[in-house]
């Protein structure tokens, strides 16, 4: 729990610099790069100051011998030199995912409105909990599916825009950013259920520096030079959008997906509307009070 609450935590804090940069105009590619490339320096230093060794002699040869009996097997976690491989291929594709659903976020609201798209960036926590459901049978007890319900619940009553069908309507983009969002929350999942966890900087820095990698070219090709601001944003979200990761993979040795998601996700609402009410004089709706 002490982990989840550090990851929730550090969620709620790249929401909270966004809101206060928000009406700044900055330039959102560069913000997203220098979100990633801070993200990876810290996600470096994590894995230097760890001392982990990494064995590159015949991992390639370990990880294939041993992916049929862990993944497809379910026995057991990938050796030292499985784990190796298994964050580096699973880091890049998971990298891929993360940009991309904040390119849909992006452009969801461009097209059906925040409000929509905030519903279904959050509601991409289904997709992991379900999975893990199905695939490894991890089932909640009573009083955690009560807890879940009331999880969902609050995410529903603060995410969904009811009533409101003048600016919002469904585009494919909402589909994608539920599927690349889930998916990427997965990812740290599959990660967290096959690799030894000492792994899990060397996972992170494979997802931000990809991501990274993409989004500096699609910020060179904008043509716009960053700001100091743009930079100076990027490197404050950058640090908690890594911890945010590190601690929520801490968080799933010991807790169930269907337990550590839904806490995960609503306890960043609470924050960001808490944050928003003393930090920016927000007054909240009834609504968003309930969902508190």
């Amino acid at each position: 729990m002490f982990h989840l609450l550090l990851a929730t935590i550090c969620s709620a804090t790249i929401a909270l610099v966004f809101k206060y940069s928000e009406s700044r105009d900055l330039h959102r590619m560069a913000v997203t790069s220098t979100n990633y490339l801070t993200a990876s320096v810290v996600s470096l230093v994590s894995l230097l100051a760890s001392g982990l060794t990494l064995m590159t002699g015949g991992a390639v040869t370990a990880f294939a011998n041993e992916l049929p009996s862990v993944v497809l097997g379910n026995v057991g976690l990938f050796t030292s030199q499985g784990s190796l491989i298994w964050a580096v291929l699973l880091g890049l594709v998971t990298g891929v995912l993360y940009l991309l659903g904040f390119l849909y976020y992006q452009l969801s609201v461009r097209q059906s409105g925040a409000g929509l798209s905030g519903a279904f960036g959050k509601m991409g926590i289904l997709l992991p909990m379900l999975l893990s459901l199905v695939l490894w049978r991890e089932l909640p007890g009573a009083l955690q599916w009560v807890g879940i319900t009331l999880a969902l619940g609050s995410i529903a009553m603060v995410s969904i825009p009811w009533g409101k069908t003048r600016s919002s309507s469904f585009q494919p983009a909402l589909l994608l950013l539920f599927l690349c969002s889930g998916t990427g929350e997965f990812a740290n999942k599959l990660f967290q259920k096959y690799a030894i966890v000492d792994f899990k900087s060397l996972f992170l820095l494979v997802v931000f520096f990809t991501a990274f990698c993409i989004s500096v070219i699609m910020t060179v090709r904008s043509r716009r030079k960053p700001s100091k601001a743009d930079i100076f944003t990027g490197i404050a979200v950058g640090v908690p959008n890594m911890f945010s990761s590190f601690f929520l993979i801490s968080a799933l040795n010991s807790m169930p997906t269907s337990v550590a998601y839904p806490v995960y996700s609503a306890g960043s609402i609470v924050l960001i509307n808490l944050g928003g009410a003393l930090i920016f004089k927000e007054r909240l709706k009834p609504r968003e009070l309930g969902a508190v």
